[in-house]
């Protein structure tokens, strides 16, 4: 076994602070001073640590614990240690550290766990980790000992200026690299050996071993023969598996390379990786100046010309497949003008001539469709993709980072970089996503082919398939546009793209009735907030005309039986100075095709005038609209409380059977999910409330001005009513001392549980509270956990934590005033069927109260002390509701 000179090492460790999650990782390993990515792979540290902070002395001592643990666990039970400075959790790293010479007190009956420990004293405890303290003391000992060994063994090739210096992390990852290129001169424990060049600590505690020379195979290339599967390479032609999330390795094929490996059986599994001293060239189609059989002429990015002389040897992989004979148009594919590429010259020989050059001559296409085994472009009609030959793998189809995936798995809107053999079949796919859109600034051109666009001040190279989309004689500065990116970074594709603004609903329009000349609009934001604009003097409507701020309202329309605008949901950029200087308005027209006139357009029948029956099965319309999770929700109360801001909101869930009146916009008409809808309800409260029905989670207490200019109060929360189940409800406070006197002297808060009757302005009048959140605890009449037994009909309060979920039922542990614990079982789908059971959110995220869902239903059984409780109301046999708390 040869010396090991490095250190590269992912591997499960069995402390439990630091889970697998860093088992057969492939890293990188810089020897830059500040390689502390080598102290997570080895599980010495966590992946998160700061490399700059001091390590202090306790955490040395369990640094070099963690490496005992993967050989043996050391049983130094009968070494007495009496450092009164050791916590519990320290007492087994720091008792083998001083059993075994490697680290000892500070004097004073002191160990110093929390002290910084400096560079010349962790140099000292590596030395003697490694066995060599006896050497040391012989030459010399603290400090100059211990130092001159450390020279010998190789270790200080990053020291500080100044060896008493505070260790760092960073500084801690440099002496651990180093030591592992050292023989380790004895082992712990029974085992005693003298050094021998082939054993390092490495090798003994993580049966490390190492193999160096070219890598010659992969998933999609093999110098020698075919491919191997995925996970696989070949070092030398001997194959070799890799770690998972090992991609990188598989990219080094063609260099030299040092190879990190356990052994199974007669196998190896690369865990780490180098690459040698190769010499890379790279450059891409536009930059060759000539292509010879003896070497390629190239221009540098500073306009350098420059050569890369090619073996005798060499050997050409183009488009993954080596080539048995090639000629310059292998080498060049590119004069055609058709083909996007780069050369990659590999010379893994250090004779400054390539061995190997990889030729990449690719397409680029954005996916419409994906039917029948065709894959057929959005932008470039007429061009697609047949992949009928997946299913006898000869096409592979590969992430961004190189990993296989299905066809299944391409969608509509992917970008592909695909290649061709020679003979002009589709022999390998790389699908990505990385697109992008804004305001072109300007365009630069080559013999009238785009070469590079400016977007948003950032200039992007274009590909050659810019060149073959049909419209780009309509791209121009100024206008919007999608853009896509290939593999490889360049754009590949521009279209012309729907106006890119914020979306909100136009609320309010007001032109200033004093003596400066301003108008302004209100709008309710997608982030749940109202936000004030002026409009800018000129304003881009739906990127077609310039409209002058006096236009505005007479464009937008007024509401029905009202002198204010129409509320519609717009999409709305600003511009320097906050004012909105571009607007969009859906249209709702189509022409004799029936295809929208606007690329911005409210849904055919979907305009407010028709109800429209939910279902919740397929999460639609009529079978006919499906708002998904991009589709955002506004909610609003009906025209006559329009100015009742607590009213409205984001998101709605709509039930079983429903049947709303909706707006639905979109800019996509071949899409049946809307980018927004606009649901106008009435929020009614003025039903009959029955005696177990007027039960109230309270969200907040809500102040607002009337049109009076008059102070006024309303609750909002969640209300048992089935008629609004699901629904925010806002009912007004008729008198709000009264209210405070009938509660207490203090007004609800949020998580409070309160029964309430209502005036005949449907106001609230009178309130009774029945749960008081702080205090977890039933109030009032309501008192005592249960507040009744079981057994008697009539209203019935119970709170507990919910300790167990099969899915059929939830098992509630009640523990009542006197102390005394019980159990009740109830169905889950009275929790999550029927619309009477509501959950308050963890008040670390928005804190609110919403439907619940069976996934927001936390029991003891899975999640500890973090479980849910639960307030829970029947009446006789009759369920009533449920609040659910997830605190």
């Amino acid at each position: 076994m040869k010396k090991i000179l490095s250190l590269i090492l992912c591997f499960v460790l069995c402390l439990a602070v630091y889970p697998a999650s860093a088992e057969e990782e492939a890293i990188v390993l810089s020897n830059d001073g500040g390689s502390l990515r080598f102290l997570s792979a080895l599980g010495i540290t966590a992946s998160s640590t700061d490399g700059n902070m001091p390590v202090t002395r306790g955490e040395l001592a369990k640094m070099f614990y963690r490496i005992l643990i993967n050989k043996y666990v050391p049983d130094f039970s009968d070494y007495v240690i009496d450092f009164s400075d050791v916590k519990e959790e320290d007492t087994e790293p720091i008792r083998a550290c001083a059993a075994l010479g490697i680290m000892n007190g500070i004097g004073g009956g002191l160990f110093g766990t929390d002290n910084n420990v400096t560079y010349a004293q962790a140099l000292k405890a590596v030395v003697s980790f490694l066995g060599y303290s006896v050497k040391a003391e012989t030459m010399g000992g603290w400090p100059t000992g211990y130092h001159a060994v450390a020279i010998s063994l190789g270790m200080l090739h990053n020291p500080p200026s100044d060896l008493n210096s505070v260790l760092t992390y960073n500084g801690a990852a440099d002496l651990f690299r180093y030591a592992a290129e050292a023989p380790i001169m004895e082992s712990y424990g029974n085992e005693k050996y003298t050094v021998e060049d082939d054993i390092t600590y490495i090798s003994h505690y993580f049966n490390i071993v190492r193999g160096s020379g070219v890598i010659t195979a992969n998933s999609v290339t093999n110098f020698d023969g075919e491919p191997l599967s995925y996970g696989r390479i070949a070092l030398n032609g001997e194959v070799m598996n890799l770690c998972e999330d090992s991609v990188p390795v598989a990219d080094l094929i063609g260099m030299s390379a040092e190879l990190f490996c356990t052994k199974e059986g007669s196998k190896y599994k690369v865990v780490y990786y180098e690459s040698n001293d190769n010499t890379i060239t790279t450059f891409d189609k536009d930059a060759i100046i000539s292509a010879g059989y003896d070497q390629y002429v190239y221009e540098t990015s500073e306009g350098k010309e420059k050569k890369v002389n090619l073996d005798k040897r060499v050997i050409v992989v183009y488009n993954n497949t080596v080539v048995e004979s090639y000629d310059l148009n292998t080498l060049n594919p590119y004069t055609t003008g058709k083909y996007d590429g780069i050369i990659k010259c590999i010379d893994n020989t250090g004779d400054n001539k390539a061995d190997v050059i990889f030729v990449e001559a690719y397409e680029t296409m954005v996916v419409a469709s994906v039917k029948n085994d065709l894959i057929s472009s959005k932008i470039r009609s007429g061009t697609s993709i047949d992949i009928s030959d997946y299913e006898e793998n000869s096409i592979n189809i590969l992430n961004a980072s190189g990993q296989p995936i299905l066809p299944s798995e391409i969608a509509a809107g992917d970008i592909l970089t695909y290649y061709r053999d020679f003979g002009g079949r589709v022999t390998r796919i790389y699908v990505t996503v990385e697109s992008s859109s804004g305001k072109i600034d300007y365009l630069t051109k080559e013999n009238n082919i785009i070469t590079a666009v400016s977007i948003g001040g950032i200039e992007y190279k274009c590909s050659r398939g810019v060149s073959l989309n049909p419209d780009n004689d309509k791209l121009a500065p100024g206008m919007y546009v999608s853009v896509y990116f290939d593999r490889y970074g360049y754009v590949s594709d521009m279209e012309a793209a729907v106006f890119d603004g914020e979306l909100g609903l136009l609320v309010d329009y007001k032109p200033n009735e004093g003596m400066i000349d301003t108008h302004m609009v209100k709008i309710f934001g997608t982030d749940s907030k109202f936000k004030t604009f002026n409009l800018a003097k000129k304003i881009k409507l739906n990127e077609e005309r310039i409209i002058k701020p006096e236009q505005f309202l007479s464009i937008c329309g007024t509401a029905e039986g009202s002198t204010k605008i129409k509320r519609q949901v717009v999409k709305y950029s600003t511009n320097a100075n906050g004012e909105i200087s571009a607007i969009c308005l859906a249209n709702p027209a189509v022409d004799a095709n029936g295809e929208y006139v606007s690329d911005y357009f409210i849904y055919k029948n979907y305009d407010g005038t028709q109800a429209h029956r939910y279902t919740d099965v397929f999460n639609c319309f009529d079978l006919q609209l499906f708002p998904g999770g991009q589709c955002k929700v506004f909610v609003a109360p009906e025209e006559g409380r329009r100015d009742l801001e607590t009213a409205y909101r984001i998101g709605y869930s709509f039930s079983d059977g429903e049947s709303p009146k909706i707006i639905a916009y979109g800019d996509d008409p071949n899409s049946a999910s809307p980018l927004a809808m606009l649901y106008v309800t009435s929020f009614d409260t003025s039903a009959n409330l029955t005696t177990n029905y007027n039960i109230f989670a309270v969200e907040r207490v809500a102040q607002r001005l009337d049109e009076n200019g008059d102070e006024v109060f309303e609750l909002v929360g969640w209300m048992s009513k089935s008629s609004n189940t699901g629904k925010l409800q806002s009912i007004e406070i008729a008198n709000i001392e009264a209210l405070k006197a009938e509660l207490g002297g203090s007004l609800p808060e949020s998580g409070d549980i309160i029964k309430f009757s209502l005036n005949a302005e449907d106001k609230i009048e009178k309130a009774l509270y029945v749960f008081d959140k702080s205090e977890e605890k039933l109030c009032g009449e309501f008192a005592g956990n249960p507040n009744k037994a079981y057994n008697i009909v009539g209203n019935r309060f119970v709170y507990g934590d919910i300790i167990y979920n099969d899915g059929n039922y939830l098992t509630i542990e009640i523990v009542s005033d006197g102390g005394a614990v019980t159990k009740e079982n109830y169905p889950v789908s009275r929790f999550t069927g029927n619309g009477a059971a509501f959950v308050k959110d963890n008040p670390k995220s928005d804190g609110r109260f919403k439907m619940t869902e069976h996934k927001d239903i936390y029991d003891r059984y899975t999640y500890g002390r973090e479980c849910s409780k639960a307030l829970v109301f029947t009446s006789g046999k009759w369920w009533i509701c449920a609040i659910v708390f997830n605190d």
